[in-house]
């Protein structure tokens, strides 16, 4: 039968494996029991014919190692091994602290970054079918662009109620689908408005995510019909706050912003919308189910799959669906699908981070590994007598490596255990510390398997790092350790350069780390300085929803909104009070499709709609660029009009003046033309990402029940918030005022909060990697000096300038830590196309962000190599002589 190795001669494993074993194994009677296991494990592999024939050899060659050992050793053997790997560390305590510490730090850094990448990226979604749950869009290049990512559209409310329908009753792949949309209410509690955050929602909501209540029952299809009484499911933590557990609240009515509902039911503890802290769930009214159009969008869609219905194939169903919804509603001509696995649309904007801080956290593992084994080295080298002692005294082989091992498992354990330890401890106050940063933070938790992990990677670490150290150990030549000379003492050549090259190899990852966490500082700080297009200090924010008896007609809203200004304007340090429906970084946003006249037809496509009030532009510092901004003259018995900022402009009037120009929202509902008065500069509402179309319409012109109201200050906006709430509840105590600086707002934007997020924590493992790899530096030439002590003081006596001595040590410092540098500033440019994505506004080969971490890392290998170095010109020769 042909083998592998005689089909190609140039593979054979079990060659290469027993030439490894050669290198690593002692020299004598044992070394030749290892490879008579590896020979004997390789007989019982070699016929059998499987395709994996060559790498089962090869492991198992390698397997024998361990065979070999455990064969030859009793548990009592073990025990005492333990303990005199314990009294061995107590002994050293400086190289267990080292030891351990530098392990533990890399643990406690893997466990908080793995603890999160699995709590967000990889724990599955808490519903019993999260599987096969999807996010379902509507592909429209003017809202979504052509082939959106998930992180595109992930959280868009861009659905419109037909077209959910649509998709509910026609769909043939989807086992349940359901819509929401998050709302607030205001409900009215022992005499107290207060804010109550939910969703409102469909049945096939609950069906999909497959939670029954925990009491009553969540809301089902007869309550999605046209004409059904409003109903509310209570979320579990607003049952215990607002109705003390009590199970009497099924049948008792809440009012959400004035209109009441029936509760039915309560749901389990715990479930929530990924990301959200849910309430209530309302039904739609009849409004939604009646009288919305398919332009305008502002619902997500879940949908199950059915058992058994791939992804590919739901989204090629879809796809034809679009097209049949499309022959029968031409408004959907042009439009498509795009589905996704719901789990990725709420971590979609942080996974590309985390995966970073996984990277991150593996090279700081990396580099504590090697400082590990750097550390083992050493202390193999200068355990060579006592070695050779033992061996002399008639110890084996076998049981010196058996007990070096011995001591690195107990640094395994040692060093994991407290790595857990400070884990636990320090993931709650960091994620407390960026409490809107990560999606599902609150899933987040260091669990019995992060804790097998980290003892995983504690042993793994120990043992790759300690079997070679231990192997070398075991190797110790009796004669030559019992001689003693300086030289042998001190290590081979061999060992001296696998020293250096380990500390080569930390300084490199170093190095790498520190320019990833430059480039996201960089990124953090270029993004915090970006000009949003408004001005964000003194301004505070309140937004209002009126009680539903401020609705009808329209003009009590807007005579208690003219009346609440008064009374705001009044208060001292208010320089103006205006309002609008859109506050910069308030969260989501409307963007209706719109129809531009333009010279020679009609322009169609989407853009951000907002209304304002005069003076709203003067209040934020937006500049009006053309024409002019509302005024007290812009009523409803006047011509509507309305303002556009320049990408709208741009995009819809290019080349030519917009001033006097016609827009109108492009609804079969909605026929009013606008005339373009002015134009504005474009506010960003996320910094990382350009000012999008956006047009304004007058507020006086337009009744709301509902606007954010904002005040300009002369000061400290924060210290009128008391003021704030006794003027909105002088004439209405039922509205629940809750007030915000716009300055905190922009602090806690996603794209600024990410960004901070990222470059602290980066920041921190590069910090800990450069210490670890600076302590390597130092470490291995501190060791060089102290076991050359005797060689530098002959040298000294023999006449050796002290300059000379000291310029040998900085410079083999500066070769380890220049080396290094040379190879991270590679690693990080070849490297850098995988950032840019990540990073904001500059390059990932920014020039500045190079120079400083090479000439910082050179300073501070200088700085680890000059303490070393003062050690060796201060040795005295006659002390030195007298050594031996």
């Amino acid at each position: 039968m042909n083998t592998d190795d005689e089909r190609d001669p140039g593979w054979n494993p079990p060659r290469i494996a027993e030439q490894l074993l050669r290198r690593l194994v002692p020299r004598g009677p044992i070394g030749r029991s290892i490879l008579g296991d590896a020979r004997e494990e390789y007989g019982s592999l070699a016929g059998t014919g499987s395709p994996m024939k060559a790498s089962l050899r090869y492991w198992g060659v390698v397997a024998s190692i361990g065979l070999h050992f455990l064969g030859r050793s009793t548990p009592r053997d073990v025990l005492a091994d333990i303990r005199l790997a314990v009294r061995s560390l107590v002994r050293r305590p400086l190289f267990a602290v080292a030891s351990v510490g530098t392990l533990a730090v890399g643990i406690a850094a893997t466990t908080i970054v793995f603890s999160i990448a699995y709590g967000i990226l990889f724990r599955p979604l808490p519903y019993p079918h999260a599987d096969r749950l999807v996010g379902v869009y509507r592909e429209d290049p003017d809202v979504t662009g052509l082939n959106p990512s998930a992180a595109e559209v992930g959280g868009l409310f861009a659905i419109p109620y037909p077209l959910f329908l649509d998709w509910r009753d026609r769909s043939p792949v989807f086992e349940a689908t359901g819509a929401f949309a998050t709302w607030g209410w205001t409900v009215t509690s022992d005499d107290r408005p207060q804010r109550v955050m939910g969703a409102i929602a469909s049945s096939g909501v609950f069906t999909a995510l497959g939670s029954p209540a925990a009491i009553g029952r969540t809301l089902v299809p007869e309550d999605d019909q046209v004409g059904a009484p409003a109903v509310a499911v209570l979320g579990h933590g607003y049952w215990e706050r607002a109705y003390g557990r009590s199970p009497d609240v099924l049948g008792s009515t809440v009012t959400l912003s004035g209109v009441p509902h029936t509760v039915v039911g309560v749901m389990p503890e715990g479930f929530n919308l990924p990301g959200r802290t849910t309430d209530v769930w309302a039904s739609f009214d009849d409004v939604a189910k009646e009288g919305q159009t398919r332009e305008a969008g502002w619902l997500q869609v879940i949908a199950l799959l059915k058992d058994g219905v791939s992804f590919e194939q739901a989204e090629a169903e879809m796809d034809q669906l679009a097209l049949r919804i499309a022959e029968d509603h031409p408004v959907e001509a042009g439009k498509s699908v795009a589905m996704f696995p719901f789990r990725d649309l709420v971590v979609s904007r942080a996974s590309a981070g985390i995966w970073v801080l996984v990277a991150a956290v593996g090279t700081v593992l990396l580099i504590a590994c090697a400082n590990i084994a750097g550390l083992l080295l050493v202390r193999a080298t200068d355990r060579r007598r006592e070695l050779a002692v033992r061996l002399a005294m008639g110890s084996g082989r076998a049981r010196l490596v058996s007990q070096l091992v011995a001591e690195t498992v107990v640094i395994a354990l040692v060093g994991g255990l407290l790595g857990y330890a400070a884990s636990v401890l320090a993931i709650g106050p960091f994620l407390d510390a960026f409490p809107g940063g990560l999606p599902r933070s609150s899933e987040v938790v260091v669990d019995h398997r992060v804790l097998l992990i980290s003892m995983a990677l504690a042993g793994v670490t120990c043992l790759l790092t300690g079997i070679l150290p231990s192997l070398q150990g075991a190797r110790t030549r009796v004669a030559e350790a019992l001689r003693g000379s300086g030289r042998t003492v001190a290590g081979s050549r061999g060992q001296t350069r696998i020293q250096g090259m380990l500390v080569v190899s930390e300084v490199t990852l170093a190095v790498f780390l520190l320019v990833v966490a430059g480039l996201f500082i960089r990124s953090f700080t270029g993004m915090s300085r970006v000009d949003p297009g408004f001005r964000a200090e003194g301004i505070m924010t309140s937004y209002m929803v009126l009680p539903s008896q401020y609705r009808d007609p329209p003009e009590l809203a807007d005579a208690f909104y003219r009346d609440l200004y008064g009374r705001l304007a009044a208060i001292p340090g208010v320089t103006s009070v205006v309002g609008v429906t859109q506050m910069p970084y308030s969260g989501g946003y409307s963007a209706p499709p719109v129809r531009a006249e333009g010279a020679t037809g009609y322009v169609d496509g989407t853009a951000h709609i907002s209304h304002a009030t005069p003076g709203y532009f003067e209040a934020l510092g937006i500049p009006v660029l053309r024409g002019r901004a509302f005024t007290l003259d812009d009523t409803p018995d006047t011509e509507p009009v309305v303002v556009v900022n320049e990408p709208f402009a741009e995009r819809y009037w290019p080349s030519q003046d917009p001033i006097g120009r016609r827009m109108k929202i492009n609804s079969t509902s909605d026929t009013t033309w606008f005339r373009v008065v002015g134009v504005v500069t474009g506010i960003r509402y996320d910094l990382d990402r350009p000012p999008v179309p956006e047009f304004y319409l007058g507020l006086d012109q337009l009744s709301y029940y509902w606007r954010t109201v904002v005040l300009a200050t002369d000061g400290d906006p924060a210290i009128l918030a008391p003021a704030v709430r006794q003027a909105v509840w002088a004439l209405d105590r039922n509205i629940p005022v809750s007030v915000r600086t716009l300055a905190s707002a922009l602090e806690s934007s996603p794209s600024l909060v990410g960004a901070r997020f990222g470059s602290i924590l980066l920041g921190g493992l590069a910090v800990v990697a450069a210490l670890l790899a600076l302590l390597g530096v130092y470490a291995i030439l501190a060791y060089t000096v102290a076991r050359r002590t005797q060689e530098i003081g002959v040298r000294i006596a023999l006449g050796a300038a002290t300059g000379r001595v000291l310029r040998h040590v900085l410079r083999r410092g500066l070769l380890l830590g220049g080396s290094g540098i040379v190879l991270g500033l590679a690693l990080a440019l070849a490297g850098g196309r995988f950032l840019e994505s990540l990073v904001f506004e500059i390059s990932p080969s920014d020039p500045a962000t190079l120079a400083a971490v090479a000439a910082l890392i050179l300073a501070a290998s200088l700085g680890a190599a000059w303490m070393p170095a003062r050690r060796a010109v201060r040795v005295d020769p006659v002390e030195a002589l007298r050594m031996e």
